[in-house]
């Protein structure tokens, strides 16, 4: 039963004024809540871009190996009359296969040149030449994320650090002018001659993961003489960086193929799994982000659509809804080597 009349005026006042701000209070509520939750992904972006800078920074030191390694390389052609006359040449040899390779298995690079070359004095003369750039290779992959250093020379001709068993590792008459590490570096895809990143990671056959290279041409009277590189590890970058390692938290290449991120996290964007093993490809000529493998090609149409935005229209947050859950996804771009860091937040 109402009873206003045992409430004086005052008090009837009081009780009306209480009622108002309630309902103001439930009004704004939900605003408040949407307020907190934008702040957090607005958080969330904030730290996503300053790891961004971070892994380009890190990226940053190894243009800078790459290219000492390509002086050394021009250095000794230029100088090889005062070089190769101290080169021990019996360590060198021609194996069965039709390989010309170093014999001996030291601490230093390994060296081989393809069946496909023709073994004449120019050629022997360019490997006694290269053999200077030995100690710029090694001192390039002392750095930690670097796994590989190397040069390829127009001669088919390949000097590898840390050594490896060039007999059982390569086929003999492999072609390195026709991988991408070779002719991405060539004056028709690289006109500006100098440190380039390939475009797209590889899944290392050697069982490193995820690889990325990073290339540098070598000119010499203006002809391309050969190609300095290194390689780097993925995993090392992420194991460099937590934030690669969060549950929510995947990295992916220009093409959309995801080089970072753990299986439930895929699969919830209607992926493969990262580890199959056909997930496996070459850097050959036809390289490119395994068939399937991109966010672009998920079997959800929100997927693709969110990277379309992401990838083609520079956009850096995207609303979606996955399995009926709405999320939002919010994208850190890495310049070099092009890859882009997404966060999938509730």
């Amino acid at each position: 039963m109402d009873l206003p009349f045992l409430f004086s005026s005052r008090e009837r006042a009081m009780r009306k004024a209480v009622s108002i701000a309630l309902a103001l209070f439930l009004l704004y509520l939900p605003g408040c809540q949407g307020n907190k939750k934008e702040q957090r992904i607005d958080r969330a972006h904030g730290h996503l871009r300053i790891v961004a800078a971070h892994i380009a920074e890190a990226f940053n030191p190894m243009q800078g190996e790459v290219i000492r390694v390509a002086i050394a390389a021009r250095d000794a052609y230029l100088n090889k009359d005062s070089f190769i006359p101290s080169v021990n040449r019996k360590k060198y040899g021609l194996a069965s296969t039709g390989i010309f390779y170093k014999k001996v298995q030291d601490e230093n690079p390994s060296m081989f040149v393809s069946a496909l070359t023709p073994v004449t004095d120019s050629v022997r003369e360019t490997v006694y030449l290269t053999e200077a750039l030995d100690q710029a290779l090694i001192a390039a992959c002392k750095h930690p994320s670097i796994v590989q250093t190397y040069y390829n020379s127009r001669l088919n001709l390949s000097r590898i650090y840390p050594p490896v068993d060039v007999l059982n590792q390569f086929d003999p008459h492999i072609d390195i002018l026709k991988f991408a590490f070779y002719y991405e570096a060539d004056a028709a895809h690289n006109p500006g001659k100098g440190p380039v990143w390939l475009p797209n990671p590889y899944v290392d056959p050697a069982g490193r993961g995820w690889i990325v290279s990073l290339i540098c041409p070598v000119y010499v009277h203006n002809r391309l003489e050969g190609v300095a590189g290194l390689d780097v590890a993925v995993s090392t970058v992420a194991k460099t960086f937590p934030t690669l390692q969060d549950k929510s938290v995947l990295m992916i290449d220009h093409e959309g193929a995801i080089i970072t991120g753990n299986d439930a996290l895929t699969s919830l964007l209607s992926m493969p799994p990262v580890t199959q093993e056909k997930y496996l490809k070459s850097i050959s000529d036809d390289q490119g982000s395994p068939k399937g493998h991109s966010l672009l090609e998920s079997r959800s149409r929100d997927v693709r659509e969110m990277a379309k935005r992401i990838l083609h229209h520079n956009e850096d947050r995207a609303n979606i809804t996955i399995r009926g859950k709405k999320h939002t996804v919010i994208a850190a771009a890495i310049p070099e080597p092009g890859w882009t860091i997404l966060r999938i937040m509730d």
